[in-house]
Formats: structure tokens, C-alpha cells, sequence
């Protein structure tokens, strides 16, 4: 049922993007605009390109950029939970060889040591 819902939220708001450019096709794809990056030390112009060529450009960045914060956090995240398993499997044969080691009841310690000193 959900994924019928995003289905359809999906699709209107595909169908809404696309009429937007359909009815605003002579400013998207004729209109071209030059960019200029004035830095304190150094100026530069870009040529001029469409405005869709400028809103590419930033999807793909905005896409890359968010992207690579998700790798690191995966990548982190991957880290944590090696270094977790080997401190389990570390505390895992910790414990075997405690239950391994023969035990030695205290009781019966006392009682042979008292019966030895009568």
C-alpha cells in the first residue's frame, strides 16, 4: 500500500516538473547566461550556457556532495561494527576459556582441610 502511495507521489511530482518545463521551455533551453566568480585574488567569467546546463550542474553536485557524506558515514559506520565484532569474538574466547579452566569449589576445600588437621 505504501509503495503505491510513493508511486503516485512520485509520478505527480515528475508529471509537475515536466509540465513546468514543458510551458517554460524558451527560458529553460534559449536563455543563456554568463557567470561571473569575482574572489578577492582572482576573477573569473564562465561562458555563456543555458540556464538547464547551470541546473545540471547543480544537481550533480548537490548529488555528488551528499553522496560522499553518506560514504563517510557508511565507511564509519562499517569501522564501529568491525571493531565491535572483534571485541565480541575477543570476550568470546575470553569466556571459553573460563569454562574451560577447572574450578575449585571452596567448600570442599575447608572440609578436606579441616578433616586432614584432626
Amino acid at each position: 500500500m505504501i509503495k503505491k502511495i510513493k508511486l503516485v507521489i512520485g509520478l505527480t511530482i515528475i508529471l509537475v516538473l515536466a509540465i513546468t518545463v514543458f510551458q517554460n521551455r524558451a527560458f529553460i533551453i534559449d536563455q543563456t547566461n554568463g557567470l561571473e566568480i569575482d574572489l578577492f585574488f582572482t576573477q573569473y567569467t564562465v561562458p555563456e550556457q543555458p540556464i538547464y546546463v547551470y541546473c545540471l550542474g547543480c544537481f550533480v553536485f548537490g548529488f555528488l556532495f551528499g553522496s560522499y557524506f553518506t560514504l563517510v558515514k557508511h565507511f564509519r559506520a562499517r569501522r564501529i561494527i568491525k571493531d565491535r565484532d572483534s571485541q565480541i569474538e575477543t570476550l568470546r574466547k575470553s569466556l571459553e576459556s573460563e569454562r574451560n579452566e577447572p574450578t575449585i569449589d571452596v567448600a570442599e576445600e575447608t572440609s578436606s582441610t579441616s578433616a586432614s588437621m584432626a
